[in-house]
């Protein structure tokens, strides 16, 4: 069930990625920022900075409880991947 979700966010995320060149995001003020045109690239870096949160929240819980930690880092996927 959980490599069904992984593959469906990957085909979506997939899908976003191909669709960006036709993107336009003009993201609203907020707080002392001005708008900022053209903001989709902020987004795509926002996405895989939230991402780390995550994978620091995962590690964590796991580590208190004991569990082997994981590598869940970009080099490590890449090298399993990869490999």
């Amino acid at each position: 069930m959980l490599k069904a979700a992984f593959e469906l966010g990957s085909a979506r995320w997939q899908a976003l990625i191909d669709a960006a060149p036709a993107l336009d995001v003009t993201l609203p003020p907020r707080g002392p920022w001005q708008p900022i045109d053209h903001g989709e690239d902020l987004l795509f870096v926002q996405a895989i900075n939230h991402g780390n949160d995550h994978r620091t929240h995962i590690c964590t819980i796991l580590s208190a409880i004991g569990a082997s930690v994981p590598d869940l880092d970009g080099w490590s996927y890449w090298s399993a991947t990869r490999g």
